[in-house]
Parts: C-alpha cells; structure tokens; sequence
C-alpha cells in the first residue's frame, strides 16, 4: 500500500512528529511504501488561480498558470 504522511508541526521535535516517525516504521516495516510531505518546512505556495479567484478576479478560466513548487 502506498501511504502519505502529511506532517504540519513545526516543532521537528514535537509530538506530533515523534508520533508520525514511529508510524512510518511501523508501516515500513510492514512493507508499506511511504511518502512524508512536511509542510511546515516546504517551500510551498498557494495556488495562483485560487488566489486569483479568492480575490473576485475570476481566473477560473486560466488554469494554464500552473505554479510548481517543492511538493511537485
């Protein structure tokens, strides 16, 4: 089984992620593949047309503007 483990805490010594790494041994360990993505660390942007679009722009129409950050 494919498993993602989102991790939020900033605090890398916390225990939210000592909860999260003795999750992810224990699913590696039965034999499952694991991604972690931590986005409290990450260089990750909002979505441009979201924003646009939050803002009353109406950019629905220019999903093309694609942003790419570190999670891609």
């Amino acid at each position: 089984m494919k498993i993602v483990v989102l991790e939020g805490s900033p605090n890398k010594d916390g225990s939210s992620n000592l909860l999260a790494t003795k999750f992810i041994r224990g699913a590696k360990e039965g034999g499952h593949s694991v991604q972690v993505i931590d986005a409290a660390h990450e260089d990750i942007h909002p979505c441009p047309v979201f924003e646009s679009e939050r803002r009353g722009h109406g950019a629905w129409d220019r999903m093309r503007n694609s942003q790419y950050d570190s999670v891609f």
